[in-house]
């Protein structure tokens, strides 16, 4: 792969800089009436993005949206708790990684889609990393993979799309990201060091 000058990196949140929410077990804990696989297909839907990732949308219309289609038992502040307990934390290799490349001189940066509930959850655990751009889907009503919240980014931050690079663990994402010349690459925690020697061989 080559890579040319690159300035930004951009992370993605869910998979790839925290640990993915565990809906297996928050379906579990809230008493689902839905295997966890039928109730994970409801949280990576259209409408679900729509619903709660380009809105202001609250725990609270979140956990009724949950006792809806897992005919859960609990009422809504179980649900919002075990919302929280099932949350996750920063990966370490991630937050190894984001240490580097601001130690390379480079700018980071997150392009997450992610619910204004989640973001006010994790904002102040992620502010260790230092992030010098932030971009949420529901902060500026777009979402990947959809072309508009790449050229928002672009037209927001003072590169040219070959000097961004975007990690993701999402495959459609990468390629929306690529069809707007910035470099993508599709990643997990375990391929953090590799990325990190990668973007090494580059500066």
């Amino acid at each position: 792969m080559f890579i040319l000058a690159i300035k930004l990196i951009l992370f993605d949140l869910g998979g790839v800089v925290f640990n993915r929410f565990n809906r297996a077990q928050f379906a579990k804990d809230i008493k689902a009436d839905i295997t966890p696989e039928e109730f994970g297909k409801y949280l990576y839907t259209e409408n679900y993005f729509e619903k709660f990732e380009k809105s202001l949308a609250t725990k609270e219309d979140y956990a009724k949206y949950v006792k809806t289609v897992s005919n859960s038992p609990m009422d809504i502040s179980e649900i919002i708790y075990y919302y929280k307990k099932n949350l996750g934390n920063i990966n370490l290799h991630s937050f190894k990684a984001f240490s580097e490349f601001k130690n390379m001189g480079l700018e980071v940066g997150i392009l997450s889609n992610i619910s204004y509930f989640w973001a006010s959850e994790i904002d102040e655990v992620i502010k260790v990393l230092d992030a010098d751009y932030i971009f949420y889907s529901y902060k500026i009503g777009m979402i990947k993979p959809y072309e508009k919240i790449y050229r928002y980014v672009l037209d927001n931050v003072p590169y040219k799309p070959e000097e961004i690079i975007f990690l993701d663990d999402n495959l459609n994402n990468i390629e929306a990201a690529k069809k707007m010349g910035i470099v993508g690459i599709q990643v997990k925690f375990d391929d953090m060091y590799e990325i990190i020697h990668l973007i090494k061989s580059y500066i």
